[in-house]
């Protein structure tokens, strides 16, 4: 059986893709239908995806040029199943970062 060179270039693009998406932050996370990305209210958050299993109160030093401040952070713990946690950072009223655990 051959294989063309075409095929062979798709299916090494499809397990790069799949090999980098593995354990990677998420840029945004599904709640039903909708998207949550950083930079989204906290009340859609909530509205979207509920109440988090879990939050968690923790400071972090806010990065670059010398900055040592650190600033208030909250982490949303929301079930994925299987032993796998989406954690949203949160600080003030915007969504930071989502990632997956």
């Amino acid at each position: 059986m051959k294989v063309s060179a075409q095929a062979g270039v798709m299916w090494l693009t499809c397990m790069v893709t799949l090999a980098l998406s593995v354990g990677a932050p998420a840029d945004g996370f599904r709640c039903g239908t909708r998207l949550i990305r950083p930079g989204d209210s906290v009340t859609r958050l909530e509205q979207l995806c509920g109440p988090p299993r879990l939050k968690v109160r923790t400071r972090v030093r806010a990065d670059g040029r010398g900055d040592r401040r650190e600033r208030s952070v909250v982490q949303w713990i929301y079930d994925r199943g299987r032993h796998r946690d989406m954690i949203v950072s949160v600080h003030g009223s915007r969504v930071i970062t989502v990632e997956l655990d």
